[in-house]
């Protein structure tokens, strides 16, 4: 991957003007930096806890959306030059990239598949709902992204997750899971930011072929996901060829419905057409979130029941 430059002020978003509330917002977001915020390992420290020692080394705290698991810190402090990141106390993570964990409800002594884990922010955050008990697979296909992914729960202290290198999609087949998250590859377009010069920074992707490969993650997770099971898929993307028309791939041809995500957050639902497409009326209950209302980073969220 490699920095682009698209060549007009918002150009880029244009296409998305019709589906994003507060549209001059959201553009007006894009342009500052977004909230810089940490979440708490509560398996080695409350929130209270590492709030004090944070202020303690003038690391001025805030309160979040997510206030029982999330602080907010200053945007010019780098979370990973603080001795509680080192001590595991903590982990960086964008407050929208925990509402799929949230979404899938992980409790102790649950037996769950995250499918494209690395580097490994979401699979803790799975540990730690857990309370390290339990089994985690964690599962990507990139060994040097697999680096990241056990570092990180090394660090944390996480001893509940077993770690593969698999292509996602030809995951062996004779495992069926209770829980699967899939936190896909995707375009990133909700990570993209404007310049000081107004044109859209991002980091290029292969683009064209993404929903190609997420219907293909999202079969393969649905042939191992057990009858009654839970499968979340995510994206940190705007394009409903990325989010709502894999959902409804998905719809097509399994015998899944989309249920409700139980949480208080701020979101939009799911798209119900784009373009000449119209999607199934259950994807509304899928879950678009947005930076301008989070200060965070875009995310689409889809939480599934197989029948």
């Amino acid at each position: 991957m490699h920095d682009e430059i698209y060549d007009s002020s918002g150009s880029f978003f244009d296409k998305y003007r019709e589906i994003i509330p507060e549209f001059e917002s959201f553009m007006h977001c894009l342009r500052s930096p977004l909230g810089n915020f940490v979440r708490v390992n509560t398996l080695r420290i409350s929130r209270e806890k590492l709030w004090n020692a944070l202020n303690l080394r003038n690391v001025r705290c805030e309160l979040t959306l997510l206030n029982n698991h999330f602080i907010r810190i200053p945007v010019d402090v780098q979370p990973g030059t603080l001795l509680e990141y080192h001590l595991g106390l903590f982990h960086p993570q964008t407050l929208n990239s925990a509402i799929p964990v949230f979404a899938l409800e992980p409790g102790e002594d649950d037996f769950i598949l995250d499918l494209c884990a690395a580097p490994g922010g979401k699979t803790t955050h799975l540990a730690e709902m857990m309370k390290n008990t339990g089994l985690i697979v964690a599962n990507d296909k990139n060994v040097s992204r697999l680096v990241a992914l056990r570092a990180n729960l090394k660090r944390l202290g996480m001893v509940n997750t077993v770690v593969t290198m698999i292509r996602g999609e030809q995951y062996p087949l004779d495992t069926l899971f209770p829980k699967i998250l899939l936190d896909v590859p995707c375009s990133s377009e909700g990570r993209y930011m404007i310049g000081e010069d107004g044109k859209v920074l991002h980091k290029c992707r292969m683009g064209r072929g993404l929903p190609q490969v997420q219907k293909q993650l999202i079969h393969r997770a649905l042939k191992i996901l057990a009858p009654g099971g839970v499968l979340v898929y995510s994206t940190c993307t705007y394009n409903p060829e990325e989010n709502e028309s894999v959902v409804q791939y998905a719809l097509d041809r399994f015998d899944v419905k989309v249920s409700d995500i139980n949480l208080c957050f701020p979101h939009e639902p799911g798209l119900s057409e784009w373009g000449d497409t119209k999607y199934d009326d259950s994807i509304k209950k899928c879950w678009r979130i947005y930076p301008h209302k989070t200060d965070s980073v875009g995310f689409f969220v889809a939480r599934m029941v197989k029948g």
